[in-house]
């Protein structure tokens, strides 16, 4: 592990501590996969799981401290100072930016949201680790993919296409999208695309806000996001949904065994957008960056949120890790011989 890496590892569990999650891993250990467009035994039986089984596949992560904003920044080798949302001052030719309530000049460099600086911060962790090629002259090289899952201000868009990825995002809601290719649709190397990422491809409710949509009436049922939904009048709209497995290739023009990294935050439904690509992760096993709140969670569904960590430890060849304090990002690494992107 190398010693950029945005978290701090802290060993709690593992398989061998937990019975049921051995049980599963069992239980799955010889299953295959199935045709296309049939359900994957392995998403079946955590579709199937406990509750008790569910936090079993918490026990079986590691937890880990996440970088504060300053650690992260000094990670990120990008030039970036926070901002509300992605913003070019290279040239310092901007004179306003926005963080956290304050307008301020902004310095040279890339404006960046505190999510893509953690995610900067991350993936250039895994590549002195040896996990991801050493630059981003490599990764381009590699023609290596970042899909980012829920672009919305574009920081993590920007990250990927900086470190060298070619970079797909999706993000569902109209105004974001167009908000988003107009600022950086004519990047080189990027598509965005106006879908949402889900299990199936067809159309879908999206309950749609300035920054907290979601395909999951409970995100809005979780008390920070519903004080911003209520002041940001969420509005009900259908849109596109997609599946990474059927439909990367029509929509975005890109192999999907090119995919190294798939980062997700779309409040409580990227369980359901894996889903929809585990013939993607079997074939190339990429990294795994995704939003890990259990706030969404509650009730007699509390453990619904590590069903990423479940998908993860069946399919194997993954190491996870999830956050420790108010941390809410969780990420699972490839272990297997092979880089990120390179068939297995």
């Amino acid at each position: 592990m190398g010693p950029k890496l945005c978290w701090v590892l802290t060993f709690v569990g593992g398989v061998r501590g937990d019975v049921l999650a051995q049980q599963m891993i069992r239980e799955t250990r010889n299953m295959v996969p199935v045709a296309a467009g049939q359900l994957d035994p392995i998403v079946a039986r955590i579709d199937r799981a406990t509750q008790a089984e569910l936090r079993s596949c918490a026990a079986w992560a590691q937890v880990e401290r996440v970088m504060n904003g300053n650690e992260a920044l000094r990670a990120c080798p990008l030039r970036a100072f926070y901002s509300s949302v992605a913003l070019d001052n290279l040239r310092g030719d901007k004179n306003r930016a926005k963080f956290g309530g304050r307008v301020f000049k902004p310095p040279r460099g890339w404006g960046l949201p505190k999510d893509a600086v953690h995610l900067c911060a991350f993936l250039t962790g895994l590549s002195h680790a040896g996990t991801l090629p050493p630059n981003a002259s490599a990764v381009r090289a590699a023609g290596l993919v970042l899909i980012d899952v829920g672009s919305a201000y574009g920081g993590e868009t920007v990250v990927g296409g900086e470190l060298g990825f070619e970079v797909v995002a999706f993000e569902p809601h109209p105004a974001e999208w167009a908000r988003l290719q107009s600022a950086w649709g004519r990047r080189s190397r990027t598509r965005i695309v106006n879908a949402a990422v889900t299990r199936a491809s067809s159309n879908v409710t999206l309950l749609a806000a300035e920054d907290s949509s979601s395909l999951e009436p409970r995100a809005m049922r979780e008390f920070a996001s519903q004080i911003k939904a209520n002041r940001e009048q969420v509005a009900r709209i259908a849109v596109r949904g997609v599946n990474i497995d059927a439909e990367l290739r029509r929509v975005s023009g890109v192999d999907p065994r090119r995919v190294a990294v798939i980062k997700l935050d779309i409040q409580g439904h990227e369980y359901e957008a894996l889903a929809g690509a585990v013939a993607t992760l079997r074939a190339v096993r990429p990294v795994l960056y995704f939003e890990y709140l259990p706030s969404f969670f509650k009730g007699d569904h509390a453990a619904d949120v590590n069903k990423v960590l479940c998908l993860a430890m069946l399919l194997g060849g993954y190491r996870c890790t999830r956050p420790s304090g108010r941390g809410e990002l969780a990420n699972c690494v490839p272990v297997l011989d092979g880089a990120p992107g390179s068939p297995l």
